[in-house]
C-alpha cells in the first residue's frame, strides 16, 4: 500500500484472511484494502474498496449496502464495485453491473455454508471524479 506500517490497520479477519486498510481519502469512506491469507501471500489488493464482515445468512443485505456504498456516479452511467467473497479458503471474484445477477452467481457459492458461518465481503471500485 506503500503506507509506514503505522498508518495500516487490522480491519477484520477470520480463520483463513486478515483485511488490512489504510487511511481514507477525504471524505471517501472507502480506503486502499488487502486480503492477505495466514501464509502471508496477498490475495487482493485494491486501491478503493471497503469491507464487511457478516454471517452467511445475512450476506446479501451486506451487499446491498456495499453495492450502494460504493457506486461510482460518472456522467455517462454508474460504476458497480467488484465482489471478493472470503468463503472458508477461498476468495471469489464477482462482478456484474445487475445486482440480481450478481445475487444468482453469489448464492450459488455461498449456499454451501451453514447459515451462521462467517464471511467477509469486499468491495472495490474506481475513484471517485
Amino acid at each position: 500500500m506503500r503506507l509506514k506500517p503505522e498508518q495500516t490497520k487490522l480491519e477484520m479477519s477470520d480463520a483463513y484472511f486478515y483485511v488490512f486498510g489504510g487511511p481514507h481519502k477525504g471524505d471517501d469512506p472507502a480506503e486502499p484494502v488487502r486480503i492477505v491469507d495466514k501464509k502471508g501471500f496477498i490475495k487482493v489488493q485494491r486501491g478503493r474498496a471497503m469491507a464487511l464482515k457478516t454471517k452467511a445468512k445475512n450476506y446479501v443485505t451486506a451487499m446491498k449496502q456495499l453495492w450502494e456504498d460504493m457506486a461510482v456516479y460518472q456522467p455517462e452511467n454508474i460504476a458497480r464495485p467488484d465482489f471478493y467473497l472470503c468463503l472458508g479458503a477461498r476468495v471469489m471474484d464477482f462482478s456484474s453491473t445487475d445486482f440480481e445477477q450478481l445475487q444468482l452467481l453469489t448464492d450459488l457459492e455461498v449456499d454451501s455454508l451453514e447459515p451462521d458461518d462467517d464471511m467477509i465481503i469486499v468491495a472495490a471500485n474506481v475513484d471517485q471524479l
